[in-house]
């Protein structure tokens, strides 16, 4: 998880995780995340203890008085304006499309205020949270490229089967209130897993790393 994605109530002596990257997909990731964090990180709960100055973090991002200098005033601007243009307001909750645990709270006059987010940047998310988690957990190996990873954003309520599965069967790692792993390798092929991540008791992602797809198996 990136740096800046741990709250402030993470303990001072946690070791963060991190794994070696090319500079070309540290680049491309680092813009990925930036995106999930200023669009998600508006929509958190401030005063929880697993989203602690994340709020703060992604409002930071678009005020042009916290700028460095000219050429990071102009980016914050155009990323407030991004956020703002692509805002939607609806009179009722949407019954599709909405990320789990991010909806049911309308606030003021607004209604029902969203802020759209990308898919692809979840799924590629994903796909960096799984290959790290390999070389962190399983003695500095890499995931080969021959093994799919895919990622699915779903209820826990819908998944009650799976869910037991992975409280009996997985592994589970906290780092800290924003971050806790659940995750289940395979007898056969330790580079074949399940993962369940969660991030500020919110984000919640469903990781499967296989040869084969989900719709293959």
């Amino acid at each position: 998880m990136p740096r800046s994605w741990y709250p402030s109530t993470t303990p001072q002596n946690l070791e963060k995780w991190k794994f070696p990257s090319c500079r070309t997909c540290n680049e491309d990731y680092g813009r990925i995340e930036e995106r999930i964090l200023n669009s998600v990180g508006l929509c958190l709960n401030h005063d929880h203890k697993a989203t602690k100055g994340i709020v703060e973090k992604a409002l930071r991002s678009i005020d042009m008085d916290s700028a460095k200098g000219e050429k990071d005033k102009i980016a914050r601007q155009s990323r407030k304006s991004s956020l703002y243009n692509n805002m939607v307001i609806f009179d009722r909750m949407p019954e599709i499309g909405v990320l789990p645990n991010f909806g049911g709270n309308s606030r003021g006059t607004y209604n029902y205020l969203t802020i759209p987010i990308y898919a692809d940047d979840l799924f590629a998310f994903g796909e960096k949270i799984a290959r790290g988690l390999k070389y962190i957990l399983d003695e500095n190996k890499y995931l080969g490229h021959e093994y799919k990873v895919e990622t699915f954003i779903c209820r826990e309520e819908a998944l009650d089967d799976f869910e037991k599965f992975l409280q009996n069967m997985g592994k589970e790692y906290n780092r800290g209130p924003g971050l806790k792993v659940i995750r289940v390798v395979a007898t056969d092929d330790i580079d074949v897993s399940i993962s369940k991540i969660v991030i500020w008791e919110s984000l919640m992602l469903y990781i499967f790393v296989d040869k084969n797809s989900v719709d293959e198996l």
